[in-house]
């Protein structure tokens, strides 16, 4: 687990999981700017915002940078559940 932006984008790109989940709200580097870093990667992980910035405006920015989902942190959490029970990664 990252405590920082900077660690979330150094752990995805040596460890290569196959899904991430991030908040936009992050020390060092803000989930939004993981995120537009993590497009150049020839190999993404299945990446699912959960966030308390609800504002649609956030939503459409981080799925437009590559998010596939995008939940409020405070009253979506059991679809990060149902996504990784999905794809068989929970």
């Amino acid at each position: 687990m990252a405590e920082t932006g900077t660690q979330a984008l150094e752990l995805v790109q040596r460890l290569r999981p196959d899904v991430v989940t991030l908040d936009i709200r992050m020390p060092e580097l803000s989930g939004l700017k993981v995120l537009e870093a993590m497009r150049t990667e020839s190999e993404r992980p299945l990446v699912i915002v959960l966030s308390g910035l609800t504002e649609l405006e956030y939503r459409d920015k981080c799925l437009q940078l590559g998010a596939e989902f995008f939940f409020n942190k405070a009253t979506e959490f059991e679809k990060v559940i149902e996504i990784l029970s999905e794809r068989g990664a929970a």
